[in-house]
């Protein structure tokens, strides 16, 4: 990673996070504590008389003098003064020569106009082609002639712009343009995010122009709400005058995709007809969940909340745009299920649009499952409530923030510092604060806002405070046995039935319901857990039998330390759904729990594991 990349990265994180500690740092950023100082001594020396960064008590947090200089750094100022001593730079100048040529490129040219050596180039090729692994694109090598950058138009365009132009003046929209295309936006209410993003794509669309490649057929998948908008049409017609073009419908598309990425509220959108391969997409992903998890979801319900936030997923996912983050795995701990269901979701999705799917929005996904896995009526959205004395204007900018990637049905419950003691804030999905919270909801996730005052920067303090109830595991666990790493994953499997079946707990059909099951597509998870579970005929009781291997356990390239067999009721009441979710909740926290997959070992029995719940209940 390039220093100025780093810097970023710290930048990133300080204005998201009140407070950051030495340790935190250095997991993030991989880098020992003397690298983390001299970076932050050097950027300290780039931010006077624009921001600071302090470190107290091996805790860093950033003091901001200037909000407008520090935004004009965001968008990309650093990146712009480096030098070519900066790989990331010339990794940015390779791709960048490479997308507004049609022609071959001699590495030995690029080792002189960056007056670097020939391996150094070969070197950022490397770092390049990294780059370009989840984009449509790569780059070509043949003999004698050179490299070329090779793919779709789409995504040829979205290297420039997301991995490229940041480090360079624009050189296909002079300034003239720039100006009257900034004052056409800002009378529509556009922040200068947004514009400088336009902005972006209307110089990476001249580029493209300008080498004859252009948009053949529709972008798959996208779809332009904004497209018959009053600002998009001043906006094309500027465009197509002072360049003296004429845009296609699927150019007007590309131009108008910052429009699509968040959820706004200017664009009226009614996901029926209109938007099919949306329904087409959300019913493949209930399928694909409802394979991994034997659980019933509320379609209509689920639909109704979740297709606005979908429409845009799939259009940040297009387009390499990630959401902000906001959670920084607050959501994970405190809605472990559900969090498991969003994954297999989010991989659904990704395999229909052809797109990987960002693993921040898992976090957002998180949300509409928990909500809908919770039995909340139809007429109910997420309910979050915002605990701040900084006034109407400010918890507005909160609210916008949550809005724009949530959703504009999201409800929200305002508190001061003098009345939130008073309220029951355990029937909320979500609280943000700007003040300590004494006594959080053990439930709840709880994010601390910091930079409060600015909007370009909203997130979270995070506390984690699990409990578990053991008296769930009472109810459930059948046992605990001892899998032999020796023996197939259907035989240990086999082997945890076999006590169920001759107490008359389960019978053949459940047998075979779950071989069959585990057959087409293990059920195991990417934390060493297997969880094989089925629909049990004709029981009313949960039932949790555990298997713990004596050794390491390897199948299918998955290291497994425990097998988690559970059989589902085949009519389940009001009160054991709620346990099954509860349990799966238990289940996915346990799984995540470094000191539980250390002590797995030690427990061998079902007395073992009821007591290591109890020892462990205020530090899960």
């Amino acid at each position: 990673m390039g220093i100025v990349n780093r810097w970023y990265e710290i930048l990133e994180l300080l204005l998201a996070r009140d407070t950051l500690s030495s340790k935190e740092l250095e997991d993030r950023l991989q880098l020992t504590p003397y690298t983390i100082k001299n970076n932050i001594d050097l950027l300290n020396n780039e931010l006077t008389g624009i921001a600071r960064i302090h470190e107290r008590n091996k805790k860093y947090s950033i003091e901001i003098q200037d909000h407008t200089q520090l935004e004009r750094i965001m968008y990309g100022t650093f990146k712009k003064e480096s030098d070519f001593n900066s790989s990331s730079k010339r990794v940015a100048y390779i791709l960048k020569e490479l997308y507004t040529s049609n022609e071959y490129r001699v590495i030995t040219d690029f080792a002189e106009e960056l007056s670097v050596s020939r391996n150094t180039i070969n070197n950022d090729l490397k770092a390049a082609r990294k780059l370009l692994e989840d984009y449509d694109v790569s780059i070509a090598s043949a003999t004698g002639r050179g490299i070329k950058l090779v793919g779709s138009v789409l995504d040829k365009r979205l290297v420039y712009i997301n991995l490229a132009q940041d480090y360079f003046n624009f050189e296909y929209i002079e300034e003239a343009a720039i100006n009257e295309i900034y004052q056409i936006l800002s009378n529509y209410n556009q922040n200068n995010r947004m514009i400088n993003h336009v902005i972006k794509v209307v110089d990476a669309l001249m580029a493209s122009i300008q080498m004859n490649e252009t948009f053949e057929e529709p972008i798959p998948f996208y779809s332009n709400a904004a497209a018959d908008s009053q600002m998009l049409e001043e906006l094309v017609y500027f465009i197509e005058s002072h360049f003296k073009i004429s845009l296609s419908q699927y150019e007007k598309d590309f131009v108008s995709y910052p429009f699509n990425l968040n959820n706004s509220g200017q664009y009226k959108k009614s996901f029926t007809e209109q938007y099919k391969y949306l329904f087409d997409i959300f019913d493949h992903m209930v399928e694909s969940v409802k394979e991994s998890f034997v659980i019933e979801l509320n379609r209509e319900f689920l639909y109704t909340k979740i297709s606005n936030h979908l429409f845009h997923l799939i259009n940040r996912s297009i387009f390499h745009v990630s959401p902000k983050e906001m959670f920084y795995g607050e959501v994970e701990k405190k809605y472990p299920f559900s969090f498991e269901v969003a994954k297999v979701a989010a991989k659904s999705i990704g395999s229909d649009i052809n797109r990987k799917i960002d693993s921040i929005e898992v976090d957002y996904l998180t949300l509409y499952f928990e909500m809908v896995l919770r039995s909340l009526s139809s007429s109910m959205s997420l309910n979050v409530a915002i605990i701040s004395d900084a006034g109407i204007g400010t918890t507005g900018i909160i609210q916008r923030q949550i809005d724009s990637v949530v959703g504009q049905g999201t409800q929200f419950t305002y508190f001061s510092e003098n009345d939130y003691a008073e309220a029951d804030l355990s029937e909320f999905f979500l609280i943000f604060t700007s003040i300590p919270f004494k006594n959080p909801p053990e439930a709840v996730p709880v994010i601390r806002i910091s930079n409060i005052l600015s909007d370009q920067w909203l997130s979270e303090e995070i506390k984690r405070v699990i409990i578990t109830n053991p008296n769930l595991i009472h109810s459930t666990l059948y046992d605990v046995y001892t899998l032999d790493h020796t023996a197939s994953y259907m035989e240990n499997l086999s082997y945890l039935m076999e006590p169920l079946e001759q107490e008359d707990l389960i019978n053949e059909e459940f047998k075979q319901r779950v071989k069959n099951r585990e057959e087409k597509q293990l059920t195991v998870f990417d934390n060493g857990v297997a969880f094989p579970h089925e629909v049990n005929p004709g029981s009313d009781r949960i039932l949790l039998n555990i298997g713990i291997f004596d050794q390491e356990y390897m199948i299918e390239k998955n290291d497994i330390n425990i097998m988690l067999l559970l059989a589902v009721p085949e009519n389940l009441t009001a009160d054991n759904e709620q346990q099954l979710i509860d349990l799966y909740d238990l289940i996915f926290r346990l799984s995540r729990d470094q000191q539980f997959k250390e002590d797995i070992s030690s427990i061998s029995s079902k007395s073992d594991f009821i007591a290591y719940i109890k020892n462990r209940r205020l530090s899960l």
